[in-house]
């Protein structure tokens, strides 16, 4: 029973992370088109916080950036992302068949680029947490860890 109660502590601890990070880090913004900032700006009218599948007030936040002028987090780019892959070219009122394959090309591109950050931040999280909890461990066994004095 201890260790599930340990699990579900870490779990939790790296979920607070996670989240943390996701709301803090910005995503370049150098890797964004115009054609993808003013396909964006279109997408999010056809968007409900249920589709996208977050809060009212999260969905709220994602609103009110201006991705010509504002940082957007990680999460808001995921959530911006979401909205431009959820319409069709015809919602877009792009010019041309082209000009939609390239925003669907740079699209691509920055979503491998959003999962693997994604990925090395679960890692990273993964590796603070079990020091967090080692650390936890060993003040709790009565054991410090001391920085060697020079």
């Amino acid at each position: 029973m201890e260790l599930q109660k340990i699990v579900q502590a870490k779990n939790a601890r790296a979920g607070e992370m996670f989240e943390q990070i996701l709301n803090s880090e910005l995503f370049p913004v150098e890797r964004l088109s115009d054609q993808w900032r003013s396909a964006v700006a279109t997408a999010v009218y056809n968007a409900t916080p249920l589709s996208q599948k977050v809060g009212l007030g999260d969905f709220a936040k994602v609103l009110s950036v201006d991705v010509y002028e504002d940082g957007i987090t990680l999460f808001q780019f995921g959530v911006l992302n979401n909205c431009l892959e959820a319409v069709s070219f015809n919602d877009l009122h792009l010019c041309s068949k082209k000009d939609y394959a390239q925003l669907m090309e740079e699209t691509v591109i920055n979503i491998k680029w959003y999962g693997e950050r994604i990925a090395a931040i679960r890692k990273q999280i993964e590796i603070d947490v079990e020091q967090e909890f080692l650390m936890k461990a060993t003040a709790g066994n009565g054991l410090r860890m001391v920085k060697g004095e020079a």
